[in-house]
């Protein structure tokens, strides 16, 4: 038998996201929104689609602390999307990010 642990939550915040998303519409506009941001974490995605390669990276970074990153292979382009690429990246810190006990999280991703 699995055994899944509970744990409270307050009934205001059902439906609400713990973060915020932001698209920039350029490479500039990103990395000066990035360079002003006040939040504590940010989380940049990207999936791409390169010499017949399919994969995703995620970086996690947070003030005063080492960066996290991920990179995820799919596989060739042939039975992977760019598009499946781009939403594993978009998961693929999740569980970090329910790790960190500070909630003020800002995600990026690229366009």
């Amino acid at each position: 038998m699995e055994k899944i642990p509970t744990a409270t939550r307050n009934p205001s915040t059902i439906g609400k996201l713990p973060f915020q998303i932001r698209i920039s519409a350029s490479k500039e506009d990103s990395a000066r929104e990035a360079e002003n941001a006040s939040e504590v974490i940010q989380v940049f995605s990207d999936g791409s689609a390169q010499n017949g390669k399919v994969g995703a990276a995620t970086i996690l970074t947070r003030k005063n602390k080492p960066d996290r990153t991920l990179h995820y292979h799919l596989g060739p382009e042939a039975e992977h999307t760019v598009h499946e690429a781009e939403l594993i990246g978009i998961l693929g810190d999740t569980p970090n990010q329910h790790q960190e006990k500070e909630r003020d999280i800002l995600r990026h991703s690229s366009r």
